[in-house]
């Protein structure tokens, strides 16, 4: 049976994927994770489609809101669903997109929890 995709169940699936990584999760602040660990920074923000707009359209809106977050790394966290419609040209572009122009990576949650990093996010100290 299918899980919906809510964004509370992908911020639980993040949360977990970081604490599995040595990542404190200090405060969640609109559907954005805020992490430390030991020697580094971590801001995760959840998003899913809209009823408006192509999932390239709101990953670009999503990426300009969190551009200019001050930690050592920042992801933008998507339910695979979501990502399954962006193959070919159009990941190549997302990709030049996100760590290029904006400086962030790309996680991609599965129905099952499982987190997947698609997009390694730059460091940026």
């Amino acid at each position: 049976m299918a899980r919906a995709v809510s964004k509370y169940w992908v911020l639980d699936a993040v949360r977990r994927y970081l604490v599995e990584r040595g990542y404190e999760v200090v405060e969640e602040r609109d559907f954005t994770l805020l992490c430390h660990s030991s020697n580094s920074s971590l801001a995760v923000r959840v998003m899913l489609l809209m009823p408006y707009g192509s999932v390239l359209e709101r990953i670009w809106e999503a990426s300009s809101e969190i551009r200019e977050l001050p930690y050592d790394r920042v992801y933008l966290a998507v339910p695979s669903t979501m990502l399954s419609r962006v193959v070919g040209k159009r990941m190549s572009m997302l990709r030049e997109l996100l760590e290029g122009y904006f400086r962030i990576g790309l996680l991609k949650v599965a129905e099952d929890g499982v987190v997947e990093e698609v997009i390694p996010a730059p460091l940026r100290r």
